[in-house]
């Protein structure tokens, strides 16, 4: 399903931003109903939701009058990295290296 899921947002850049955006926001919508059906404690579902968001809000800053929308989606990808730092403490590093990231 993970492949799928990279190859559909990989189509979905190679159409336009439009595409990308719409695709976006429905992949963000499927794997929030997965999340709220494991409790939220799906590490690869985490991370993916966590990973479209920061995708979604760069391409949304690029719009004028966007950045309201850019700040919300910002922050919940970093409630998701704070929260794999818990659900996944080996790995709690990397996941605070992404969260840097996100405003690079």
């Amino acid at each position: 399903a993970w492949w799928y899921h990279q190859f559909l947002i990989k189509w979905a850049a190679e159409h336009g931003p439009e595409r990308l955006q719409q695709t976006l926001r429905q992949e963000v919508d499927s794997v929030r109903g997965l999340l709220e059906d494991a409790d939220g404690e799906y590490r690869w579902a985490v991370m993916a939701l966590a990973s479209l968001l920061v995708q979604l809000a760069r391409l949304v800053g690029q719009q004028q009058q966007a950045e309201e929308e850019r700040a919300a989606l910002v922050d919940e990808a970093l409630v998701l990295y704070d929260r794999l730092q818990h659900i996944d403490p080996d790995h709690r590093h990397r996941y605070r290296a992404m969260a840097r990231a996100i405003n690079t």
